[in-house]
Formats: structure tokens, sequence, C-alpha cells
């Protein structure tokens, strides 16, 4: 768990999402086998064919790490 990091950035709330009908898409960026960045995104499809993706609080990445931010959103 990352001090700034956010619950709703926790393996067990995209599990609990996934309860509700949506996808958790989980991404991560390690140095030398040790995380530096993650973010969760939730994923729902509406019918139709639209949806909605949001990251809720995240990024999770320690302040000023642009260069881990920056490969993980690009």
């Amino acid at each position: 768990f990352h001090p700034s990091g956010h619950f709703m950035q926790s393996w067990a709330w995209g599990q609990f999402r996934a309860g509700q009908g949506w996808e958790p898409f989980r991404f991560l960026v390690t140095e030398m086998g040790k995380p530096k960045a993650a973010i969760q995104v939730i994923y729902k499809r509406f019918p139709g064919g639209s949806g909605i993706m949001y990251a809720p609080r995240g990024p999770v990445v320690d302040r000023g790490d642009d260069q881990s931010l920056k490969a993980l959103i690009f």
C-alpha cells in the first residue's frame, strides 16, 4: 500500500466494482522489480456500445516522480 494511495485504487475496490458490472484494468510501472507507479482504470460498457472509463483517485505515484508518471500514462 502506498502512503498517498487511495482505497479506490486498491485491488479490493476493483474486485468490488467488478461485482457491479465494471471491469478493472490495472497498470504498473516497475524499476528493478519494485513498483514505482500504478493506476487502476474502471470500465463500464453501456447498451448501444458506448462506455465510460475512469481512474478513481489515481494514479498512485510519488510526488515529483515525473519519469514514472510519464511511463504510466503515455
